[in-house]
């Protein structure tokens, strides 16, 4: 279950560990279905390579030095999922209103603090 119409779902993560773990296939197929729910995304990620913004989804890099992300974070709806990529892969669903929406709160925030950062670089 994805969000309400017009909202986007929220990533926070590393991308170059993610290319390790996750073939482009599956990449293709997760994306595709939130495409055919018409989601857009907004994602704050780390990465050796930075990675354009598309028409249905925005990207923000952030330092991997000044900001190490070694989890994959999505909020959507109701819903987070954090996915640990230490050495041992472990999952967390939370599915919880309030949780989301503090969590919403703090990728917003997140994001705006990236935008200025990268304006005044």
């Amino acid at each position: 279950p994805f969000q309400k119409k017009g909202e986007s779902a929220l990533f926070i993560y590393p991308n170059d560990r993610i290319k390790e773990i996750i073939t482009d296939e599956d990449k293709k197929k997760f994306k595709q279905e939130r495409l055919d729910k018409k989601i857009k995304s907004k994602a704050l990620y780390t990465a050796s390579v930075e990675i354009p913004s598309t028409a249905d989804g925005e990207r923000t890099m952030i330092s991997s030095q000044e900001f190490p992300i070694t989890s994959d974070i999505a909020i959507y709806g109701d819903n987070v999922r954090i996915i640990s990529l230490g050495k041992k892969l472990s999952v967390l669903i939370i599915k919880d209103k309030e949780i989301a929406n503090t969590l919403k709160s703090i990728f917003e925030l997140a994001w705006i603090g990236a935008q200025i950062r990268k304006k005044k670089k």
